[in-house]
């Protein structure tokens, strides 16, 4: 999952992540969320939980915008689209060249890891800020053969 995150925010905003080990204080009170349903290979859905300051940092390094000109909007669609951003690099780095995937749409969640317990959860920190991944369904086996990697948090 690293490689997926830390690629896409490199791409899309020029910013570094590193790994936060264990789950670190959140640092914000105004949490965003995005959500993305995984149909195939397996059914899960991943969680995107960011702070607001972060998700704002992103989207004036990737629009060249001030602050005080970006609507909520533009928020909560970036955060969807870094979502699915990760999640198709992470299931074609796990995933062998012969499988496929099928993504839902994003959509917006309130701050949360998922209600339920998650299977797997990954915590970065990017531009001094942390935030973190989670993926939750009924288990890892229907990824059973299929991966060509293992995985871990």
């Amino acid at each position: 999952m690293f490689r997926a995150v830390a690629k896409a925010l490199e791409n899309m905003a020029f910013m570094e992540v590193e790994h936060a080990g264990s789950p670190p204080p959140t640092a914000s009170k105004e949490p965003m969320g995005a959500s993305l349903l995984i149909h195939d290979p397996v059914q899960w859905e991943l969680t995107l939980s960011m702070p607001r300051r972060l998700v704002l940092d992103i989207v004036t390094a990737v629009y060249a915008m001030p602050e005080d000109e970006v609507a909520e909007e533009l928020l909560h669609d970036l955060l969807a689209e870094l979502l699915n951003t990760i999640a198709g690099r992470f299931l074609s780095e796990i995933l062998r060249p012969s499988e496929t995937f099928t993504l839902g749409l994003p959509e917006r969640c309130r701050d949360a890891m998922g209600d339920e317990r998650p299977l797997l959860t990954w915590h970065y920190i990017a531009d001094g800020l942390p935030f973190g991944i989670a993926a939750t369904g009924p288990s890892l086996a229907g990824l059973n053969g299929r991966l060509k990697v293992r995985l871990k948090p």
